[in-house]
């Protein structure tokens, strides 16, 4: 098993068992808010790992493989940010749903540029569970709808029957991390969201890698 491999398994694992002892979880014996039940909204930034070019399958990882990609850009990586709003219905449940920018990576195919423009956006259950005097650790477990638009050029879909400039899909995904509240309404937090790419036999899409979200945010709850 690859370190990647590893560290995504093990990624997993902890956003499950997060859930699962909030899902246990009756009393904590911690400094407690007093309340909980809102409608939040939060704002992030952050740096996002999609690697186009180590993903051989991916079109600009095909033609680095075959030594003809060149003037590359943001195809390791780069700049995100987004926002999520949610309902929290006690201390430790939530329902959320954000979009989040994923940089746009571009490079020479040969003599030809290409540009891929892409986001995120998604929906997730969210499990919370009080650790010490109002810091949270907390899990997420959803599904998201990537897109990716490509400018300047045509890729071959992953069955290789025709041109496209699109390749949209859904997947599951799940994140975890630390939040902090300063009182009942304000909040920073501190989180990592894992998304597959995209390597199924479609007739509409092309090859896309994963990405690893790494972010800070800011949030502010509005009490019911």
């Amino acid at each position: 098993m690859s370190i990647k491999n590893l560290l995504q398994l093990t990624a997993t694992s902890v956003a499950i068992a997060s859930i699962a002892a909030v899902a246990l979880a009756d009393e904590a014996d911690y400094a407690q808010m007093t309340s909980y039940a809102g409608i939040y909204l939060e704002g992030s930034v952050g740096y996002v790992l999609r690697d186009w070019v180590q993903d051989a399958s991916t079109p600009f990882g095909a033609s680095n493989n075959a030594n003809t990609f060149t003037g590359a850009n943001a195809t390791r990586g780069g700049f995100t940010g987004g926002f999520d709003l949610g309902y929290q219905f006690n201390e430790n449940w939530a329902l959320e749903g954000g979009w989040s920018y994923l940089p746009t990576a571009s490079g020479n195919i040969g003599a030809a540029n290409s540009r891929i423009g892409s986001g995120l956006a998604y929906g997730t259950l969210k499990g919370s569970l009080p650790i010490y005097d109002s810091t949270y650790v907390f899990g997420k477990l959803g599904a998201g709808y990537t897109y990716n638009d490509v400018t300047g050029n045509t890729f071959l879909s992953t069955d290789a029957s025709r041109r496209v400039t699109t390749s949209d899909y859904w997947n599951p995904l799940f994140a975890f991390g630390v939040q902090y509240y300063f009182n009942s309404n304000v909040s920073v937090n501190f989180q990592y969201l894992y998304i597959p790419g995209y390597h199924s036999i479609s007739t509409s899409n092309f090859f896309v890698p994963q990405a690893d979200l790494f972010t800070v945010g800011v949030g502010y709850k509005f009490l019911v």
